[in-house]
């Protein structure tokens, strides 16, 4: 493990790690050669990696560094340096001070449309520059989406781009992107074009100006079935609701152009509530539901005196909160979600008002703090750990965080096992009842196939909560027996958590120790 204070490259000194995914570890480090704080990502290789792999993965950190460089812009990140130690290469990086727009949004709701559309230029800007290139992102996403302190919005995390005409680095079946944002014809195995960006780009801006995905859904593949077949609601009025409806076209052939969206966002951002004829000029005629008179896919429009403009009662429709996932569909969408690329950055959460740099690889604004171990439960090969979602347990060593949603995830590097703490709320406060509940639902549903109780216990009086009840089961997952132990907390006043700890039948028995200390220890705070 790499100890603070080292020096690479005898120029970068790392101080402090502030955070971690599957691909890579990032650490606030100094750069001596310039006097300045920096981001240093380092590519973790995983164990038992041949040398063809390691050589792939050490390729592919290059071309993040190379696509991120190629497009220097004010609205993307800064790569400054690439370094080889340990046969590893390290990414050197700006730090940036500031929030993902998934924490702005989860933290203070939806973002103003004017400051959205403002924001949204700025990244149409960035894309646009990286296209120029022959750079497609290929993950734009609110957690890759920075707002820093004073203002500036940047596009990070390059990791899984394209140049065109370059031979892929990456593995064609692994799944790319965050589902709720990959444009659907990448899902029909079509190669990653601007086009794709700007559906991204759409889907980002539906987030910011609602503080929900457009189509997020219960599990990966509902999911990846909304991108394909379902058309959001609850689009912002004028031209801003116009942008994002154009952009969401599911044809890339019809979807909304640069140019376009760009009219569109300016008329937003200077706050008109009408479109220009040039704007309407840019909108595909050909898009469904599209015709002369009317935005895309059917915005109806009005001729005003300075232009068409969006007939309100055709744009809004009351917006609402996605439906939080249940139990145990947070646990099912766990095979194909482990799959999807997360971002890696730093920043500083401004927000907490620690002033601590912090980033994690699913939400860039969030990442788990080690705490004193004389102060707090320890047991041998377990790190007491408080995460910034607001609770604190023992994590094995060496697990890395990662977030999706209502959920906060540590994932084995050595096995198939994971701990998952879920957040989403649920009616009933006794949680022994609430397991009997998802149990009957779950069967009845057919949503665990092969299923075998093992045990349902209600253990609030071993515990300090309100209501405990623990629900262990197996089932066959389709890559043979799983096991999982979820335990249901009621914390008092509406303050719900699960934990699961889940594995292969392979796993389960040698991982015994570690799964008592972890669910024992648990303490929201």
């Amino acid at each position: 493990m790499v100890l603070p204070h080292r020096t690479l490259h005898e120029r970068y000194e790392l101080h402090s790690e502030v955070g971690r995914g599957g691909m890579g570890r990032v650490w606030r480090a100094h750069d001596t050669g310039l006097n300045r704080a920096v981001a240093v990502k380092e590519i973790l290789l995983g164990p038992g990696l041949d040398e063809e792999e390691r050589a792939r993965v050490t390729a592919r950190a290059r071309r993040e560094a190379q696509a991120t460089a190629m497009g220097q812009h004010p609205n993307i990140v800064t790569v400054y340096d690439i370094v080889e130690d340990d046969g590893r290469p390290w990414i050197v990086m700006e730090l940036l001070d500031g929030d993902s727009l998934l924490r702005l949004t989860r933290e203070h709701g939806p973002v103003p449309p004017e400051r959205a559309a403002a924001w949204a230029l700025g990244l149409l800007d960035a894309l646009e520059t990286a296209h120029g290139q022959g750079i497609t992102h290929r993950d734009v996403k609110p957690e890759n989406v920075v707002v820093t302190d004073s203002g500036r919005v940047v596009l990070t995390d390059f990791g899984i781009a394209t140049i065109v005409d370059t031979a892929a680095i990456t593995q064609t079946s692994t799944v790319m992107g965050s589902a709720a944002y990959v444009a659907p014809e990448r899902l029909d195995s079509q190669p990653a074009t601007p086009a794709s960006d700007l559906w991204s780009l759409g889907a980002t801006l539906y987030h910011a100006v609602t503080g929900v995905s457009p189509f997020l859904r219960e599990g990966v593949p509902a999911t990846l079935h909304a991108v394909l077949s379902s058309d959001p609601t609850g689009f912002p009025p004028g031209p801003l609701g116009e942008a994002i409806r154009g952009l969401l076209v599911k044809d890339p052939a019809h979807r909304l152009d640069g140019p376009g969206c760009r009219a569109l966002l300016s008329a937003a951002a200077r706050g008109e509530s009408g479109t220009s004829a040039l704007t309407v000029a840019h909108l595909p005629p050909s898009a469904p539901g599209v015709t002369e008179g009317s935005g895309p896919q059917g915005v109806t429009a009005a001729l005003g005196p300075n232009g068409p403009t969006a007939d309100p009662t055709a744009t809004q429709p009351a917006l609402r909160r996605a439906r939080r996932l249940s139990w145990p569909v947070v646990v099912l969408t766990l095979g194909l979600a482990a799959l999807l690329v997360a971002a890696s950055l730093a920043v500083a959460d401004r927000w907490a008002g620690s002033g601590r740099a912090v980033a994690d690889l699913e939400d860039p604004g969030a990442s788990a703090t080690v705490a004193d171990p004389g102060s707090h439960p320890s047991a041998e090969g377990m790190t007491w750990t408080e995460d910034p979602d607001g609770f604190a347990l023992l994590v094995p060593d060496g697990w890395v965080r990662r977030a999706n949603g209502a959920s906060v995830y540590y994932d084995s590097p050595t096995s198939d096992a994971y701990l998952q703490i879920d957040r989403t709320p649920h009616s009933v406060d006794d949680e022994y009842a609430h397991v009997l509940e998802q149990e009957t639902d779950s069967v009845a549903e057919d949503r665990l196939p092969g299923y075998q109780r093992i045990r349902v216990e209600d253990v609030t009086s071993e515990t300090s909560f309100v209501s405990a009840a623990d629900w262990e089961f197996s089932w066959d997952r389709g890559q043979g027996a799983w096991r999982l132990l979820a335990r249901n907390i009621n914390a008092g006043e509406g303050e719900f958590y699960t934990l699961a700890w889940s594995s292969s039948e392979s796993f389960w028995d040698g991982d015994a120790p570690l799964r008592e200390q972890a669910v024992s220890s648990f303490d929201p705070f």
